[in-house]
């Protein structure tokens, strides 16, 4: 890493020499459980120090003292940018391991107001009035961290990226090996077992999704019909996925003979491979609606210049965070559905798949 971009011990002492407030515990998981981000704070510190002692951790970063204890017990925290500069240290490539989070990640992490504009870019049309009640903090202090007026501490950073994301422990897990942050290391394996599921059985994840609707919690018992006529699928589909969620341990009979989610249900699939995002879009455009507007299929040619592609590019990577931070922030679900996005440039010649 450039020495510019090292804290210097008497910047480093600055960013991590008062104590932070306690985090209040008001952050969720993508399955609802209640996440200490102090806690995943200096275990992911812990985590990047690696095999090193404390002191050599301490003295690598450029600081006389052992920061690193400090970091490790909760007396202290750094500031997000100090974090992300440890991480060069140790030689993670920040532009890559995160690229995989967000592509448009590269040299956000240079200074701490990139940082925040890096946060910022996930935040679509919300106001900091929802983003303060889903982080637990006020709407001054969201403002300000989101601004780059105020410092960010570790901490709060992870508390604000789950709140406008959602995907906290995929973060965790490019920066390091997930099961060294054992708070989060149950909920990363979580996920990735709904999206293999996705991928494997895409109808499985639909029905997830409708058993987490309040029209389902309003019916008397489970209903396989109520199910297969809104998937559009025959009963016996359904019942091999509700086999698979029952196998998984995703759903469980309750009293008054219904299923209840034992975890939240948004799903993202865009780390899955393209064949397998194709069958997913051929499934969401095969199924017959029941009525007029249940299903919105749009087609657009264009002929633009490299400029306008760039363009056409961001505007659809701007929609896809806007959606993503919809299904972060929702309440009980009243509506379930699929969105598949499709570009296709056809400048280049095609390869035909049989």
């Amino acid at each position: 890493m450039p020495h510019s971009t090292r804290p210097s011990p008497s910047q480093s002492t600055r960013n991590a020499g008062r104590r932070s407030p306690r985090v209040r515990r008001r952050g969720l998981t993508e399955y609802g459980r209640d996440i200490d981000f102090e806690t995943v704070a200096s275990e992911l510190l812990r985590a990047l120090r690696g095999h090193r002692s404390q002191v050599q951790f301490s003295r690598r970063l450029g600081y006389s003292s052992n920061m690193s204890a400090e970091w490790e017990s909760g007396r202290r925290y750094p500031s997000a940018r100090t974090m992300f500069c440890a991480a060069e240290r140790v030689g993670v490539s920040l532009d890559e391991a995160l690229g995989h989070f967000d592509p448009k990640s590269a040299g956000f992490f240079t200074s701490e107001s990139r940082v925040s504009a890096w946060l910022s870019s996930f935040r679509g049309d919300r106001s900091l009035e929802e983003l303060a009640a889903s982080t637990g903090y006020t709407r001054h202090q969201v403002g300000r961290w989101l601004t780059g007026k105020s410092r960010m501490r570790l901490p709060c950073f992870l508390a604000l990226l789950q709140g406008l994301t959602g995907r906290l422990p995929r973060f965790v897990s490019l920066l390091v090996p997930i099961d060294r942050v054992p708070s989060l290391a149950s909920e990363f394996t979580r996920r990735q077992q709904l999206r293999q599921i996705a991928q494997d059985n895409p109808w499985a994840s639909a029905v997830l999704m409708l058993l987490g609707t309040q029209q389902y919690a309003a019916l008397n018992r489970h209903d396989d019909q109520w199910l297969a006529q809104r998937l559009g699928t025959d009963e016996a589909t359904l019942e091999q996925c509700m086999s698979i969620l029952r196998r998984e341990g995703l759903v469980q009979m309750a009293s008054g003979g219904k299923y209840r989610l034992t975890s939240k249900t948004q799903i993202d699939l865009n780390t899955a491979p393209l064949e397998r995002k194709r069958h997913l879009a051929h499934a969401a455009l095969s199924r017959r609606p029941h009525r007029d507007g249940d299903t919105r299929v749009d087609i657009h040619f264009y002929a633009v210049d490299r400029s306008e592609q760039q363009r056409i590019d961001a505007l659809t990577d701007r929609y896809l965070r806007d959606l993503a931070a919809i299904g972060t922030s929702s309440g009980t679900p009243e509506a379930t559905g699929i969105i598949a996005v499709h570009t296709t440039r056809l400048t280049d010649p095609a390869i035909s798949v049989s």
